[in-house]
């Protein structure tokens, strides 16, 4: 087993479930290895590195972007 499939299979362990803050969690996890992804082609096509700050960043705005759109009545708070 992979680290990656690891750190899924402890994710939905811990996080599982149908609540909000459990499908963020999840969310958050996709996007951050999305990001990461992106980040490392940037450095090896473009020869441009993202700051991990960056990264941080555009997890959480995109993580609260699709949250506010799939629950846009729910207040959304970690």
């Amino acid at each position: 087993m992979t680290s990656l499939e690891s750190a899924i299979k402890w994710i939905k362990k811990e996080h599982g479930g149908k609540s909000i803050r459990s499908k963020a969690t999840l969310l958050a996890f996709c996007i951050l290895v999305h990001e990461i992804w992106r980040a490392r082609n940037s450095v090896a096509f473009d020869l441009e590195p993202t700051s991990p700050d960056a990264i941080i960043a555009r997890v959480k705005l995109a993580t609260y972007r699709i949250l506010i759109r799939l629950y846009p009545s729910q207040m959304i708070t970690f």
